[in-house]
């Protein structure tokens, strides 16, 4: 018998609680659908969900679990549990921001003037569609930012940077493709930090979209993994020699006595290395 989706929220906070105490670590959502399969013989679309993200979601919501925001796959613990905040290593140029899902980002951050944002909820992703489209039951109209939304963007970034824009840069029907022509003439600096204010404002329209839709923002928002130069991430240069002593001295650890009989080194470094028992 199939349970019912109570029930199945219900097998999957038991589930939860006895991998934690197993474990004592937070658990994958890999994981625990292998363990829900096994355990009820149904998946979670045998259920009615199309995602098991969506019973975590109801649970989480009702703080039955607590959810791993900083990671983009699912991870889930009893709600006593609380996850660490990520380290920055001590690396001030460390860049944090969103990484909006490739599906939602088209939908959001650019102007659609003959074709209408929907948002699938059977396959959880949005799409474009032509705008004499007829939607499906499983479709849902997506209300995305407008030309002015985009100007006052533009405007507020302008404000931050204390750039003198012409008015034939935000004052146009097609501000977005205008200004970013022109940002194609600046430097590389002021690129990135355009791409990260505009990243920044379509996350936050995702997020309010989420919230007045009933679904969690984190399955279309990822943080961003933190970056570091390649002078600081790059493994030192070692010496030839270096690479053969450790080599060497890892293959005598491994030797047996009988094996170290046939081995000549000079009694000067044997001496300088051995302590004899007091």
């Amino acid at each position: 018998m199939t349970p019912s989706k109570d029930e199945y929220k219900s097998a999957i906070v038991r589930i939860v609680e006895q991998l934690y105490t197993e474990t004592k670590k937070p658990i994958t959502g890999a994981v625990l659908a292998e363990r829900l399969r096994t355990s009820l013989q149904v998946s979670y679309t045998d259920v009615g969900y199309v995602k098991l993200s969506e019973p975590i979601h109801e649970l989480v919501e009702s703080q039955q679990l607590t959810r791993n925001r900083l990671v983009k796959h699912l991870e889930v613990a009893p709600p006593s549990f609380e996850f660490d905040l990520p380290k920055t290593q001590g690396c001030p140029s460390v860049t944090k921001g969103t990484y909006v899902r490739e599906d939602a980002w088209p939908v959001f951050a650019m102007l659609h003037d003959r074709s209408i944002a929907v948002f699938d909820k059977q396959l959880m992703k949005f799409r474009l569609l032509a705008d004499d489209a007829i939607l499906r039951n499983s479709q849902i109209r997506v209300a995305t930012p407008s030309n002015a939304d985009h100007r006052n963007w533009i405007d507020q970034f302008a404000q931050a940077e204390g750039l003198s824009l012409l008015p034939d840069l935000t004052h146009t029907n097609e501000v977005l493709r205008e200004f970013s022509v022109w940002m194609q003439s600046q430097d590389t600096s002021l690129q990135h930090k355009w791409k990260d204010f505009r990243a920044a404002k379509v996350s936050d329209v995702i997020r309010e979209w989420a919230a007045r839709n009933g679904f969690d923002a984190n399955d279309f928002l990822y943080p961003i993994i933190s970056r570091y130069s390649a002078r600081t991430t790059a493994t030192p240069t070692i010496k030839p020699e270096t690479d053969i002593r450790s080599a060497v001295l890892r293959s005598v650890a491994d030797l047996s006595l009988d094996e170290l009989d046939n081995i000549v080194l000079p009694l000067r470094v044997v001496l300088k290395h051995f302590k004899p028992r007091d």
